[in-house]
């Protein structure tokens, strides 16, 4: 099992920072870090993950944008990919760019299979496959104008025109 190591230091000639790896001592030598100290120690990719960005905010160091088990998953070669388990893998990691397993792309299949889309669907999907924009709302208030979810689930609420209540 793999255990991950949340680790705290001063790389040469750069400022403080929490990292996590799975090679410690390698990582250390390799950015000559001299004043490094291990935080914790965890063997789930996905909690070590958030617990870095955790312990960044506690510190006040800089808060890694891209979460370590993207990274993590994105170094991976396709042999360590097979031989991960599926709790490892995750839709996340899938998202960013690596690809299915063929066993799971078979299942995807099966769980497909034998469903039917209604015509409304059909035209939706044909509209987005010929390049053709979805329709856009205006705001009432600024008459600014977005894609419907953003506006409803956001802008609307928000809108700096939006009067007081």
């Amino acid at each position: 099992m793999e255990q991950f190591t949340i680790y705290y230091g001063t790389p040469q000639g750069k400022q403080t920072k929490i990292g996590v790896d799975c090679a410690y001592p390698k990582r250390i030598k390799a950015q000559k870090i001299t004043d490094g100290q291990i935080l914790e120690v965890h063997t789930c990719v996905y909690e070590v993950s958030k617990r870095e960005q955790e312990l960044q905010r506690q510190y006040g160091v800089k808060v890694d944008k891209v979460p370590y088990h993207i990274t993590y998953f994105a170094n991976r070669t396709e042999e360590k990919r097979k031989s991960a388990s599926d709790w490892q893998i995750g839709r996340e990691a899938i998202n960013k760019g690596i690809p299915h397993l063929d066993e799971t792309k078979q299942k995807i299949r099966e769980a497909h299979l034998g469903v039917t889309k209604t015509k409304e669907h059909k035209h939706k999907l044909s509209q987005v496959q010929k390049g053709i924009p979805k329709p856009k709302i205006e705001c009432p208030h600024c008459k600014k104008q977005g894609g419907t979810g953003v506006m409803t689930r956001w802008h609307f609420d928000n809108c700096k025109h939006k009067p007081n209540e």
